[in-house]
């Protein structure tokens, strides 16, 4: 349902949207600027009752058959009305500005005068013994209420001001069938059943009834004392206010209040009545003014019926033009292809020609083939969508698998391809980053399929629907944007033929973020959707990256020639791509234990890091990646080395020192019988590792930590070699190695793990 409310300056539209849980939107916009000077949501649970001055008056149900007050206003505000509550049958007599007078006649009745800038209330006794008469009337001074008919009429009245009542009796009131509307400090009526209605007005005194306003068609009070009434005869139907003792003001509205038979969308909103169209900017601007019979237009490209024929069709183009024969003619989207039914052709096939040449670039079932500029698109039945450049034979043919069957029409806009197959609609990326998406069936009446056909806009789709099996009268008109959310709305109502099909709306050709429609009452209007969301252009990325494997040092190592340590490290990602990295080091100084991770680089794009390290400490490294859609993955498993202690940094006993390039550092230490060789300095770690020279003719070592035995190492081998040797360290503490037996004993550093 739609409905149109004149508040101040403010035109309020209410739009109900059957498909959401809320019962709709009321939207401000000013008529003497076009500015929409706010809007304010209607909930599920209440009803609108009235609009007033950038806000509105809902009902909601408090219980024992009565209905509270709630006051929504356009900034956002709430606030329930305190004072009072109506039965089932509350209606608004008056609106002045903030103050709104509703009245129900059910028991008790119920006259109030409702604040809606401080949501209070004022109940207005009536002046029948405290209650109203069959007709109630809220002018600027006073609340009418009467009773009778054409005959003559019993009124009573109460001073709104002053609450002082009085009455009496108008002893002709010719027309007089129903509610009446406040006129001046009087009130008027007019007899909607004539031909040519005419609206009849008495003052105050209650005298004479004289005639205001003839050929009424509707009649509504401002709430100042004047009248908008709506003329029959006058087509399209003309507003004007009349009021006493001034003269007539024609009322400014909406330019796209213009009835027609038909309409189309480029760029400017063209609209067809009988033999003559008209046209006025997308945005209401201007006015509308005469144009060229409707045809179909696109970029330039104009199809007109040839005037007297069925089957002629004047095609031009800026530049030229030619006349063609046949049925079933498209525009493509930018106008330089046409498809139909060519009878000229030498198949009864559907072509698809260059508009400026005639060629013919594709042949086969009406619908199945569509065109986006230079692009033509085609769906064969089961369901694959090519597309190839016309314009440009080196561009590779595009060739996308719906998974799809039984496809028979399909239409094309920039990414965005909407076919038909099994008799259900559905949208298809072509980039293929969001997926195929079904349009769905009516919310009111699951049964049906939407009517055909759908239309796609700029990254929206736009489609009716029957609200219910039994409304003979209207559908309704959905759109949904092509994220992979598909957020869907409710636009309006549209009239629709005795076979059911709407041909009532259109997107714009030119693609804004419009679309022009038809209402029930075949009033044009065009619908804005700000709400539209931006469809993303890759994959959606929720994975986090994968790490490789982090590449260092051995657990037990040295530090190259500059006495520093390195890491490599590396991920990837199938989604978004690695776009960072995340460093963390912690260390041990010689004879500590590690500290804590410590940030070394972050949001860095660098695969690997250095760092200076001295003998005897102990470094860790680990990393995370990030791509680029922000997913973050965990952190690596660490990877350290503990760097050696060389032998010529121990206190020998007895022995001798050599050199050899096969020793860690280039040394190595060879104890003399019984001899010993010390590291003096406290260790402190979890695991010792030693490296040796075996060879032949060595014996043995014993590893001492802090006085107590760590373990013997066997030196016998049959040639020279450096050996690493790893064992636990039984405590903290000074390090000695003690030559055992008759055989030599080389050793050549050590190290401790942490």
């Amino acid at each position: 349902m739609t409905r149109v409310d004149i508040a101040g300056d403010d035109l309020a539209t209410f739009v109900e949207d059957p498909a959401a849980s809320n019962r709709g939107e009321v939207s401000f916009r000013n008529v003497l600027t076009g500015a929409v000077d706010g809007s304010t949501v209607i909930p599920s649970g209440e009803a609108l009752l009235g609009v007033g001055d950038r806000a509105v008056l809902t009902t909601f149900w408090v219980g024992n058959n009565r209905f509270g007050l709630r006051v929504r206003r356009a900034d956002g505000t709430v606030a329930d009305v305190a004072g009072v509550t109506v039965g089932y049958w509350p209606s608004v007599r008056r609106v002045a500005g903030s103050k709104m007078f509703v009245f129900d006649g059910s028991d008790p009745q119920v006259l109030a005068e409702i604040d809606l800038s401080a949501a209070t209330s004022r109940v207005i006794a009536g002046p029948s013994n405290g209650r109203w008469d069959q007709w109630v009337v809220v002018g600027p001074r006073r609340a009418y209420s009467m009773y009778g008919d054409s005959s003559g009429l019993t009124v009573r009245w109460t001073d709104l001001a002053t609450g002082e009542m009085g009455g009496g009796s108008v002893a002709d009131a010719p027309g007089f069938t129903g509610q009446p509307v406040a006129y001046g400090d009087g009130f008027a009526w007019y007899d909607g059943a004539t031909q040519h209605p005419v609206m009849t007005a008495v003052g105050a005194d209650l005298g004479a009834a004289e005639s205001v306003a003839s050929d009424v068609y509707n009649a509504v009070a401002l709430g100042d004392g004047r009248v908008a009434v709506g003329e029959r005869s006058r087509y399209p139907r003309e507003i004007r206010v009349v009021s006493a003792g001034e003269p007539d003001l024609p009322l400014t509205l909406p330019p796209f209040y213009e009835q027609a038979s038909d309409l189309r969308f480029d760029g400017s909103v063209a609209a067809a009545w009988n033999d003559s169209a008209s046209e006025i900017p997308a945005d209401g601007s201007g006015s509308w003014t005469p144009t060229a019979p409707l045809g179909l237009t696109a970029g330039g490209t104009r199809l007109e019926r040839v005037a007297g024929t069925d089957d002629d069709w004047t095609l031009s183009w800026p530049g030229g033009s030619r006349t063609i024969t046949g049925s079933g003619f498209t525009l493509a989207h930018g106008g330089s292809l046409v498809q139909g039914v060519f009878e000229n052709a030498s198949t009864d096939a559907a072509q698809v020609q260059r508009v400026a040449t005639g060629e013919v670039l594709w042949s086969g079932r009406l619908g199945a083939a569509a065109g986006d500029g230079s692009w033509l698109w085609t769906i064969s039945p089961d369901g694959v969508l090519s597309g190839r450049d016309v314009d440009d034979a080196t561009t590779p043919v595009r060739t996308i698998p719906t998974g799809l069957s039984y496809c028979y029409t399909v239409q094309a806009r920039g990414r965005w391809a909407l076919v038909r197959c099994s008799g259900a609609w559905s949208v298809v990326d072509t980039l293929g980053v969001v997926a195929t998406w079904a349009l769905p069936v009516s919310p009111r009446n699951p049964g049906r399929a939407p009517l055909d056909p759908p239309q796609l806009g700029s990254d929206f789709v736009a489609w009716p629907e029957f609200p219910d099996s039994d409304d003979a009268v209207r559908t309704f008109l959905f759109a949904a944007d092509l994220t992979p959310d598909h957020v869907t709305r409710f636009v309006g109502s549209l009239a629709y033929d005795t076979n059911g099909i709407s041909t009532d709306f259109s997107v714009d050709e030119a693609g804004s973020k419009r679309i022009a429609f038809r209402d029930h009452n075949l009033w044009v209007s065009v619908a804005n959707l700000p709400w539209l969301g931006a469809a993303p252009t890759v994959k959606p990325d929720t994975t986090a990256p994968t790490l490789a494997a982090l590449a260092g040092g051995p657990r037990f190592g040295r530090t190259d020639a500059s006495g520093k340590l390195s890491w490599r490290y590396a991920a990837s990602d199938t989604g978004s791509g690695v776009a960072t990295y995340d460093v963390q080091t912690k260390s041990a100084a010689p004879g500590h234990t590690l500290g804590p991770w410590t940030d070394a680089a972050l949001a860095t794009s660098a695969t690997s890091f250095t760092h200076a390290a001295v003998r005897g400490s102990d470094w860790c490294l680990r990393f995370r990646a990030r791509d680029h859609a922000g997913n973050v993955s965990g952190w690596s498993a660490a990877r350290c080395t503990a760097v050696a202690i060389d032998d010529r940094a121990l206190v020998l006993s007895a022995g001798t020192r050599s050199t050899w390039s096969g020793a860690l550092y280039g040394t190595y230490t060879s104890l003399g019988a019984r001899a010993t060789l010390v590291h003096r300095a406290t260790n402190v770690g979890a695991t010792l590792g030693v490296w040796v020279v075996k060879g032949v003719r060595q014996g043995y070592v014993d590893v001492y930590v802090g006085g107590v035995k760590a373990g013997r190492i066997s030196l016998a081998a049959t040639s020279s070699r450096r050996v690493l040797v790893t064992m636990a360290m039984p405590r903290s503490g000074t390090v000695k190695f003690v030559r055992v037996g008759k055989g030599g004993a080389r050793v050549d550093a050590f190290a401790v793990a942490r």
